[in-house]
């Protein structure tokens, strides 16, 4: 390293000391960013996904029907009414096709992960980032093609869609990106709060996103999907205006020569990282958080079967449901935006709580109520089931929750593959959770009416496993120096 360098680093690390405005803008900015993306993301995968699945659903029925579309360009409409379409063999098959695209799109986002981990320490995380919306842009515009001229391809080949994960692998990278660049600019007595008001955003989305895609399908389900289409592609091109975050925690959690032998010395290469991730299984309470958060993450891939559901269990429309799903964002909102953050500080502030026990204190809660809510929406009354996915909605505020507890076991040098290995969880739970979810929801329509919520049944237990981990993690201090050590 040439003596310039090293004193421009030396002028970089005094910059924040002799003058925090300009880094608190920055890290403002780069929030403001991210929270912006988050939303028009959220929004346009919203207006994506209940029509797809409804587009999904009224191809299989014309072709069980033996029916055909009347003609009408964009908005093309079927002469099949939908509710001739929760026959057991539409549902069925419409169960397998989604089923093994979730499982394909979890394959390959867990393919990806790690080498994407890599690449955003080579490359900076927001190229990363437009990178993978770029990819879940073009899956989406094939889809849409798929189903648009169906009879040219079978609509089996919606699952080549996957294809296009290898650009930028997958949307599970997108929200380890946003956590990572996060981290990067802000400091930690923030980060649970941050954490909140970022998931606030895509809530907010998820509020509008459901009623505007149930109004716009009333027209045709091809409205909302191709205005989704359009806003993700938008949202790729504004990534790139966010500030490149990958060197603001380098400068400021080592010192310049430290930083210096460190960039020198270590290879950042995919074996650096498996070893770090590998090193973090020596901390028990690490392995405690990972367990409950694949668990977690398993359970809260339901989110799109539970429109399948209670769509087939009680013969609701698609659309209807659209409602629903805005009234339980409004609720994450208000748990978010309001409880959360007012909890969290009366803990910490009042009580006296350390930050540490007053997270697991949080996530014992929120996981005690996720585990109520899924036994809940097994039950036999639609307003059972509705009651217990609200619950579940608010239980689900834990898996956030434990992002910050898993980042007071590890060392900020350690926190980017953290979170890569904590993407690889999520990807590992999409991957079980759809064959899950397919088989035994076909099981539960063979065994009859009594047995529909089998699949909520299954996840109650899973949830039950999840939230006892969380109960077994200890509060003590030995398990970042002892990873840190090994992993150095």
């Amino acid at each position: 390293m040439s003596r310039h360098d090293y004193t421009t680093d030396l002028a970089r690390e005094d910059e924040p000391l002799l003058n925090p405005a300009p880094r608190t803008y920055r890290t403002r900015s780069v929030i403001i960013l991210v929270a912006l993306v988050i939303v028009i993301t959220s929004v346009a995968g919203g207006l994506i996904g209940l029509p797809f699945v409804r587009l999904i659903e009224d191809a299989i029925c014309q072709e069980h029907y033996a029916s055909r579309p009347v003609e009408g360009g964009l908005f093309i409409a079927s002469d099949v009414d939908e509710a001739h379409c929760k026959v057991d063999a539409v549902q069925s098959r419409l169960a397998y096709i989604l089923a093994v695209q979730e499982m394909l799109d979890a394959i390959a986002g867990f393919t990806f992960a790690l080498p994407y981990g890599l690449v955003a320490d080579r490359i900076g995380r927001t190229k990363v980032l437009a990178l993978s919306f770029l990819g879940i842009w073009l899956a989406g515009c094939w889809a849409g093609l798929v189903v648009w001229r169906r009879n040219i391809f079978p609509l089996w080949t919606v699952w080549f869609s996957t294809a296009f994960q290898a650009i930028g692998g997958g949307p599970g990278i997108p929200m380890t990106m946003i956590y990572t660049i996060i981290t990067d600019v802000q400091v930690e007595a923030e980060r649970t709060n941050t954490f909140f008001y970022v998931s606030v955003c895509g809530m907010i989305a998820d509020l509008i996103a459901p009623t505007l895609a149930a109004s716009l399908m009333t027209t045709s389900p091809w409205l909302p999907f191709t205005i989704g289409i359009s806003a993700m592609a938008f949202a790729m091109l504004l990534t790139l205006s966010i500030p490149e975050t990958y060197h603001a925690r380098t400068r400021t959690t080592s010192s310049p020569r430290q930083g210096s032998i460190d960039a020198q010395t270590k290879p950042y290469g995919l074996l650096h990282h498996l070893n770090q991730i590998l090193a973090m299984f020596k901390s028990r309470s690490l392995c405690l958080i990972f367990v409950s958060f694949v668990g977690e993450q398993l359970i809260l891939k339901n989110s799109g079967f539970a429109m399948r559901y209670v769509s087939k269990r009680f013969s609701w429309p698609l659309s209807r449901f659209g409602y629903f799903m805005s009234a339980r964002a409004l609720v994450g909102i208000l748990l978010y935006l309001l409880v959360l953050p007012r909890v969290s500080s009366f803990l910490q502030h009042r009580m006296l709580f350390s930050p540490l026990r007053k997270d697991l204190l949080l996530a014992r809660t929120m996981g005690i109520i996720l585990a109520i809510g899924l036994f809940l929406a097994a039950g036999p009354t639609l307003g059972c089931v509705l009651s217990g996915l609200l619950l579940v909605t608010i239980g689900s505020s834990s898996t956030t929750i434990c992002r910050s507890i898993a980042a007071h076991f590890v060392d900020s040098r350690h926190v980017a593959s953290m979170y890569t290995f904590l993407n690889l969880l999520n990807t590992a739970g999409a991957i079980l959770a759809s064959p899950l979810l397919a088989s035994t929801f076909v099981l539960g329509m063979r065994w009859g009416r009594d047995w529909q919520g089998l699949p909520y049944l299954c996840l109650g237990v899973l949830g039950t496993v999840s939230a006892i981990a969380l109960f077994l993690i200890r509060r003590g201090t030995g398990e970042v120096e002892e990873m840190e050590d090994d992993g150095e």
